[in-house]
């Protein structure tokens, strides 16, 4: 009996989080991520269950950190006084925590069926913004020169999730576009467009009514935009996102950013090179003028009579005794 997820629904749970497998059909993605905000990570084939690992460990730090502010200001002050309860009440309060917590997950991870791709959806009615999780998810790699993921590639937020189609595409972009590109602001944008085993939109199609929406008073700009709107569809879901991070980002992409570590680490290692070489030509300058001096003195030395092959003046006697 093979074990493949066909036609199922398989729920698994992965350091903590909700994980689903299966592939697109089975999972519903149309009616399963509508309306609700995530974050898709894309990596390398057959790395799919590691990737899932890293993905809960970095956002579970991230929301962790956010709840931890909000259970403080929320715990009331005779529970944080009373220390005189036992160490098996604590206990049983803890565990019954992490009940609750592994109950209402902030987010689940979706192991969509495509190769090399994932989807984080955010829980619960307050969700944060995906764009803002992102740039500071890289903000802090640029701080601190170290990549957090080892096997995502790409990480691409979704501020809204709909349907693959142009007429769902073109009302959930023209929310976010009034929302974010106000008219008579004098901007640039571009629009980056991405596509994955997905046959029903067309990318001209997409590019040309989008850029319909936005009022004139803004410029297209391909290198150095101020806003960039995301569009990734993936079969039968497309997520939209105004960010005016993703080319500060280094587009999002964590291959880029190492990329970027490894060419400044070069970069200064050639500076302390040709600081080394100033240093060293420096020196061999002043070796060389040490060295004419000495040898010009040696020579004025020579040119000199010495001591001994000085000869006394003859005196008077002795000249009249010649």
């Amino acid at each position: 009996m093979s074990s493949k997820v066909s036609g199922k629904r398989k729920k698994k749970k992965n350091g903590g989080r909700n994980v689903q497998y299966g592939n697109a059909s089975s999972l519903g993605l149309s009616n399963f991520i509508k309306k609700r905000k995530g974050i898709s990570f894309t990596c390398n084939r057959g790395r799919e269950k590691i990737a899932i690992r890293e993905i809960s460990n970095v956002l579970g730090d991230v929301f962790s950190s956010e709840k931890d502010d909000d259970d403080d200001d929320d715990v009331p002050k005779d529970k944080k006084e009373d220390e005189n309860i036992s160490a098996a009440d604590q206990l049983a309060i803890e565990i019954k925590k992490i009940k609750e917590q592994s109950k209402k997950n902030p987010f689940d991870i979706i192991a969509t069926g495509m190769d090399g791709i994932l989807i984080c959806r955010f829980n619960g009615e307050t969700t944060p913004d995906p764009d803002e999780i992102v740039s500071s998810l890289f903000r802090s790699m640029i701080r601190d020169r170290k990549a957090l993921f080892r096997e995502c590639v790409r990480i691409y937020p979704m501020q809204v999730v709909t349907s693959a189609t142009i007429e769902h595409i073109v009302q959930a972009a023209r929310e976010l576009i009034t929302k974010y590109l106000p008219k008579g602001v004098k901007k640039t944008f571009r629009i980056v467009f991405r596509r994955t085993l997905c046959q029903s939109v067309k990318r001209s199609e997409v590019i040309e009514n989008i850029a319909s929406l936005v009022d004139s008073s803004y410029t297209v700009d391909l290198k150095r935009p101020d806003w960039t709107i995301l569009i990734q569809s993936m079969k039968s879901i497309c997520g939209i996102t105004i960010s005016p991070h993703h080319h500060a980002m280094h587009d999002y992409n964590v291959n880029i950013l190492i990329r970027s570590f490894s060419e400044s680490e070069r970069s200064r290692k050639c500076t302390r090179g040709s600081d080394r070489e100033s240093s060293k030509r420096k020196k061999r300058d002043t070796l060389a003028s040490d060295h004419e001096t000495s040898d010009e003195k040696r020579k004025l030395c020579e040119k000199r009579p010495r001591k001994s092959e000085v000869r006394a003046c003859p005196t008077r006697r002795d000249a009249g005794a010649v």
